[in-house]
C-alpha cells in the first residue's frame, strides 16, 4: 500500500505536466510552481526507496521468522517505520529548496527535462552552485546507495535462509514470495539510475528533452 501510495503521488505530481507539454505544447512554468514540483518529485522518490527497505525488511521477516512475524512487524512498528522514511525523505529534500531559490537567475529560463530537477534548475542560475552539487551528491549517496545495501544485505540473508530449506517445494515458494519485490527495485532503480547519469553527464552530451525523458517514460509505463 505504501510503495503503490508513493507510485501514483510521483506521477501525480509530474503526469499532469508532462502532458501540458506533448500535448498542448505548454511548456512553461512558474518559478514557485516549479520549486514545488521539484521538492514533491525528490521527497516522493526517497520516500519510495525508504518504501523497498521496508518492504525488504518485511520479506527477510517473513521467511528467515514467518511464526514471530505477527508478533515482530506489529501495526504500530508498520506506521513508525514508514512515518520515519518520510521524515527522512523531507528533511533531507527541504535544504534543496532553499539553496535554490537562493541562486540568482540570469542564463535564461530552459530546462532540458519533462519536469523541474534539483541540479537542471540549479544550472540555470549564474551563481555558484557548488553546494547544490555537493549536498545533491550527499543526499543521492544518504539516500540511494545506503538504501540499495541495505535491500541487498536483506536479500542476501533471504537467499542464505532460502538455500538452507531441506524442502524443495519450502524452496521455489520462498524464491516466488520475493520475485515480485525484486522486479519492483528493478523497475525503480535503473530508470532513476539512467535519469541521474544524465543529469550528471548534462553538460558532456548533446540532449533533448526526449532524449533527457525516456528513463521516466519507462518508469511509469512499468509501475503497477
Amino acid at each position: 500500500a505504501l510503495l503503490s501510495f508513493t507510485d501514483v503521488t510521483w506521477c501525480t505530481t509530474t503526469v499532469p505536466n508532462i502532458l501540458c507539454i506533448f500535448w498542448l505544447s505548454l511548456k512553461e512554468i512558474d518559478f514557485n510552481a516549479c520549486l514545488s514540483q521539484m521538492f514533491s518529485v525528490d521527497m516522493m522518490t526517497g520516500v519510495e526507496s525508504g518504501v523497498l527497505i521496508l518492504v525488504a525488511l518485511d520479506r527477510y521477516v517473513a521467511i528467515c521468522y514467518p511464526l514471530c512475524y505477527a508478533t515482530i512487524l506489529t501495526n504500530p512498528v508498520i506506521t513508525k517505520a514508514g512515518l520515519a522514511t518520510f521524515l527522512r525523505s523531507v528533511m533531507l529534500i527541504i535544504p534543496f529548496t532553499f539553496l535554490t531559490k537562493c541562486l540568482p537567475c540570469c542564463w535564461g529560463n530552459f530546462i532540458p527535462h519533462i519536469y523541474c530537477d534539483h541540479m537542471s534548475v540549479a544550472k540555470v542560475s549564474c551563481g555558484n552552485f557548488k553546494v547544490n552539487a555537493i549536498y545533491g551528491l550527499m543526499v543521492a549517496l544518504l539516500i540511494g546507495v545506503f538504501d540499495i545495501c541495505c535491500i541487498s544485505v536483506s536479500y542476501t540473508m533471504i537467499f542464505q535462509a532460502v538455500m538452507n530449506l531441506s524442502s524443495a517445494d519450502a524452496r521455489h515458494k520462498a524464491f516466488r514470495t520475493g520475485t515480485s519485490h525484486m522486479c519492483a527495485i528493478v523497475i525503480t532503480y535503473v530508470p532513476l539510475l539512467s535519469l541521474f547519469s544524465l543529469i550528471v553527464l548534462e553538460d558532456t552530451i548533446s540532449q533533448t528533452t526526449y532524449t533527457s525523458s525516456w528513463p521516466t517514460f519507462i518508469c511509469y509505463c512499468l509501475l503497477p
